[in-house]
């Protein structure tokens, strides 16, 4: 009875939040669909009848990062007004509230105002603040990144401007806009803030900036973050005129060793890759034949060489004693007899010794992707001694944070700066090494595996994503529940790396939206200091993938949002007041259908980002229910296509992003093998390909290759 009523009043809730079309008043007071505005502050109007008498100031000796900031307000203060506000120099300006001045970055006016209610100490990752004081206005951040945040947030409360997609802006059209007051501080709830996926890859941090991430799966802007534009992780190379970047996430080992091996000329080039000798092709090279005692014996691994070490992964124990201490290696020690653990503090010295890199914060270490495990004599013994694979990982990275640490304090003060570690907690090594106690609590099982304190553990998993980490009543969430809390008895410090999508069938309906918000604020309760949601990796013209990047990046930043309340602002914004509660009805289908599930299945529903579970039981998706999503949205698709009111150009982008959502519950009907009629088969074959030549989408699980494309399952349907 307890599941009904909570289905209930879920479907209560989606059913009102669908009735409600208004943005809120975040939107801005610019009549572009925003509600009722504050009241205007006795200075007026940004812009009144298509006119303004406001300025954008910047220091005299603007930074590319101030100067980015300006022309970013100037531009879309000019696309959804006409308006054309110029963008100045403070010089021989004094401070005054009755200028009216948009001021951005350290100009006279930012030194002047006062800030004494703003605790600097916590300016940082992002951070900023916008005041106004009169008719003055000042957009201020200690981080480069947070002066970009504080000008896009000036153009969403004042201007309705929101970034949507990395190609769909809401402009809304407006030619007066009130200049009321204001008074924000802004702090993320984690200071890194990462979505991983193909548009962040190719569009890179300027897009990225828009949604509030500092991510570190691309390549930094200097105009974005400023002189620190290669925080966090800053080993490159130079190959061909080009700056390649390695380890910045996650597998970072064997590439470090890889642009190591580069940079002294070991290989011929970065990303030279071999199948020599039966070595997997698909991993460069680095010292694995000089050095092959480095990499991992496994030869039960199916991707070893015939000698049976394997490129993916390193031996933890090469260069390490018996209990685990490293045999000190003097700096001119031969290349040819350095160890692996040698051979990692002298590469992560380098990397924090780099100008390039001065400011960077964290160094990842993490293993590789694959069940690839050393197993020489000395690494089994460890596994033995340390009770888990995790173990061996862990203390390895402490030999090396060791090492590290009383380099830095050699070093001269100035020199010196906080520098932090990440290894994963990952597939293999997601068991932490403790033993449970009788009483639940927990032991580590050596002293060498509980993490130096500036060590992060990096948790990457797979689980149930209908029911929160921290729902008790999910069973399937059981073992995950005990892995965080045992590595939570060993270390204070935490990243996430977490799933939005399902890698073995892209477009599938991944109904996870009532757990990000609950597992985000979690991570913020356990000090999570970097938090990476993984989304589609190689496709990204579709709307679930839009949404749920959109509405993560916007929970990375203030998890206490309402998640109903943000989908429903994506939808009215993508899609328009007249074809936004067709979209909101197909998810009301499905939503209520899965609640409807998890309330009357013994088992409850569960779902995951791959095939696993419930996800792709025929039983629990009828046809039925994922017909009746495909044709609410058909009907959106018929009214946009007799719209008069558009031309022939936004009635194509409309029909297309209205495509983007259908194309879901047709992929799962077609996936699913449920329409038995070979001319309905074929019908609907045919409209979903049209769609997905339409959307220009290639790919239809994880990995960019031929048997993974739609162009298969196209030849399948003869379509």
């Amino acid at each position: 009875m307890k599941k009904i009523i909570a289905f209930l009043l879920c479907a209560c809730m989606l059913f009102a939040a669908a009735c409600d079309k208004t943005p809120s008043s975040e939107g801005g007071n610019n009549g572009g669909g925003g509600s009722t505005p504050p009241a205007p502050a006795e200075n007026g109007y940004f812009v009144q009848d298509n006119d303004s008498e406001y300025r954008i100031i910047i220091p005299a000796q603007a930074t590319a990062n101030e100067a980015y900031a300006a022309s970013e307000i100037r531009t879309f203060v000019r696309q959804t007004t006409g308006v054309d506000l110029p963008v100045e120099s403070d010089a021989g300006r004094s401070y005054s509230e009755s200028e009216k001045v948009i001021s951005v970055g350290n100009t006279v006016y930012q030194e002047g105002a006062d800030f004494s209610d703003v605790d600097y100490d916590n300016l940082t990752n992002g951070t900023f603040v916008i005041k106004s004081f009169g008719s003055l206005y000042v957009l201020h951040s200690d981080c480069e990144e947070g002066l970009v945040y504080s000008a896009y947030e000036f153009l969403s409360k004042f201007f309705g401007v929101e970034f949507l997609t990395y190609d769909a802006t809401y402009l809304p059209k407006a030619d007066t806009v009130a200049a009321y007051e204001i008074d924000l501080i802004s702090e993320p709830a984690f200071p890194v803030r990462d979505y991983y996926s193909y548009p962040c890859w190719y569009q890179g941090v300027a897009y990225g900036a828009r949604l509030r991430t500092n991510s570190t799966t691309f390549t930094a802007d200097e105009r974005v973050n400023g002189e620190n534009h290669y925080d966090y992780y800053g080993y490159y190379y130079d190959y061909e005129g080009k700056r390649q970047f390695a380890a910045r996430e996650g597998h970072s080992i064997t590439a470090l060793l890889s642009a190591d091996a580069y940079a002294n000329e070991y290989n011929p080039a970065p990303l030279y890759y071999t199948d020599d000798g039966g070595a997997h092709s698909g991993i460069p090279l680095g010292y694995f034949h000089q050095h092959p005692d480095w990499y991992a014996y496994d030869p039960t691994y199916s991707r070893s060489n015939r000698r049976g070490y394997s490129q993916e992964e390193v031996c933890y124990t090469n260069g390490l004693d018996e209990n685990g201490n490293w045999i000190e290696q003097a700096a001119d020690t031969p290349e040819e007899e350095k160890s692996l653990v040698t051979k990692m503090i002298e590469i992560c010295k380098k990397v924090i010794s780099e100008e390039v890199s001065e400011s960077a914060t964290y160094l990842m270490l993490g293993h590789g992707d694959f069940e690839a495990r050393c197993r020489c004599e000395d690494c089994t013994a460890a596994y033995a001694k340390y009770g888990t694979y995790s173990g061996a990982t862990v203390a390895w990275a402490n030999v090396i944070m060791r090492e590290i640490k009383a380099w830095m304090a050699s070093l001269p003060e100035e020199e010196q700066r906080p520098v932090k570690f990440v290894i994963f907690a990952y597939s293999k090594s997601i068991e932490p090494p403790v033993i449970q106690n009788d009483e639940g609590t927990f032991t580590p099982t050596h002293p060498n595996v509980v993490p130096d304190e500036d060590i992060v553990v990096k948790m990457a998993y797979r689980n149930c994503v209908y029911h929160s980490v921290w729902d008790e009543s999910c069973e399937q969430n059981e073992v995950l529940r005990r892995r965080f809390a045992g590595w939570a008895s060993i270390t204070k410090s935490f990243a996430i790396w977490d799933y939005t999508a399902n890698f073995t069938d892209y477009l599938w309906y991944l109904p996870n939206w009532g757990t990000i918000r609950d597992n985000y604020l979690y991570y913020q309760e356990i000090g999570v200091e970097h938090l990476l949601s993984q989304g589609v990796p190689s496709e990204y013209n579709f709307y679930e993938h839009n949404l749920h990047m959109w509405v993560s990046c916007k929970l990375m930043w203030d998890p206490d949002q309402d998640v109903n309340e943000l989908i429903e602002r994506f939808n009215l914004l993508y899609f328009g007041e007249d074809y936004a509660p067709y979209v909101n009805e197909y998810r009301d289908i499905f939503e209520n259908h899965f609640a409807i599930l998890d309330a009357t299945l013994e088992h409850g529903f569960h779902a995951s980002t791959d095939d696993t579970l419930d996800m792709k039981e025929a039983a629990y998706l009828p046809l039925s229910v994922l017909s009746r999503a495909a044709d609410t949205v058909q009907k959106a698709i018929d009214k946009a296509e007799a719209d008069a009111s558009l031309t022939a150009e936004e009635r194509e982008e409309l029909v297309n992003k209205l495509r983007s959502v259908k194309v879901t519950p047709q992929y799962m009907i077609l996936d699913l093998n449920l329409v038995k009629d070979d001319a309905e088969l074929k019908a609907l074959a045919t409209d979903f390909f049209e769609s997905i030549d339409a959307l220009h989408i290639t790919y239809r699980k994880e990995g960019s290759t031929a048997e993974n494309s739609f162009e298969e399952m196209r030849k399948a349907y003869g379509v």
